[in-house]
């Protein structure tokens, strides 16, 4: 007996290795999950944000652009068959005005419900979370997949293109978002429990 046929069919999606981005808020080691407006939440997931100057996206997002179109036409077909209203996955930065570093920036964040792989500039496995912080430096490698919720004519319909986040590569360290200073920074190593730090002969008296 011939196996039916699968009527729903499957997307691929458009891969790609983006640029070096300014990291924000990435969450790539324990999953969380976002609460909508209606006060549900949505099922855990490991994302990340990335930014890049706008004044620079020409150039240096052309291929991403290519792929979100290849990932659109494998799902819609041709451009002048593609929903009136394609919510596509990319954000002004200047929208966000409450958010340190986003002004004049294009943000784009990729999501995924399996745990992303996260290398540094050697390909090494990095297991500290704090390693990849916001304001740091990154490559990612994502899908670019379509999307449609409804049926197009109807009440409700909906369509677009989501980033799915596959890995992560650290490239180099950057200014911490939100201020402050890394504690690699902050202190030297301590080579021995013998140092008098609170020597009598620098005891100087401030008034408390």
């Amino acid at each position: 007996m011939a196996k039916a046929k699968e009527t729903k069919q499957k997307y691929k999606g458009a891969f790609i290795v983006l640029p070096t981005f300014r990291c924000a808020f990435p969450n790539l080691f324990e999953p969380r999950a976002f609460e909508a407006e209606n006060g549900a939440k949505g099922e855990p997931k490991y994302d990340i944000t990335m930014l890049w100057p706008k004044k620079k996206e020409k150039e240096e997002l052309k291929l991403a652009r290519l792929a979100v179109a290849k990932a659109a036409k494998e799902r819609f077909g041709e451009k002048e068959d593609w929903p009136e209203e394609l919510e596509l996955p990319w954000r002004d930065g200047d929208e966000y005005e409450d958010l340190q570093g986003f002004k004049g920036m294009r943000v784009l964040r990729a999501s995924t419900l399996n745990p992303p792989g996260v290398v540094d500039q050697n390909k090494e496995e990095i297991l500290e979370a704090k390693r990849i912080y916001g304001g740091c430096y990154c490559r990612a490698s994502v899908v670019f997949k379509a999307w449609e919720m409804g049926t197009q004519g109807k009440r409700g319909y909906r369509a677009g293109v989501t980033c799915y986040l596959q890995n992560v590569q650290l490239v180099a360290k950057g200014e911490k978002m939100g201020g402050g200073s890394n504690a690699d920074d902050d202190f030297d190593v301590i080579e021995s429990d013998d140092d008098d730090t609170n020597s009598d002969d620098d005891d100087i008296d401030l008034g408390f």
